[in-house]
């Protein structure tokens, strides 16, 4: 496999009182991502569609969350 597509699900959080213990996933509005093997090292954010979101990785949420995944084994993003 050399591609995978993954959809995180925006939520509805606070739906009522309970310090956001009562949350609702929706269906249709979230976040797609679909992450490709590389022959180059490092983790590359090529496109971001819909907002104006940093494509830099270390300045952009989900690239510090896959740079924080590959810590464990010594990988660091150059």
């Amino acid at each position: 496999m050399n591609e995978i597509k993954i959809f995180c699900p925006a939520t509805i959080a606070n739906i009522s009182c309970g310090f956001d213990v009562l949350g609702l996933c929706l269906e249709t509005v979230g976040d797609e991502m679909i992450i490709r093997k590389s022959d180059v090292k490092g983790i590359k954010i090529t496109k971001i569609v819909g907002e104006v979101l940093p494509l830099e990785t270390s300045k952009n949420v989900a690239g510090v969350a896959a740079l924080a995944l590959f810590r464990p084994i010594g990988y660091y993003q150059n």
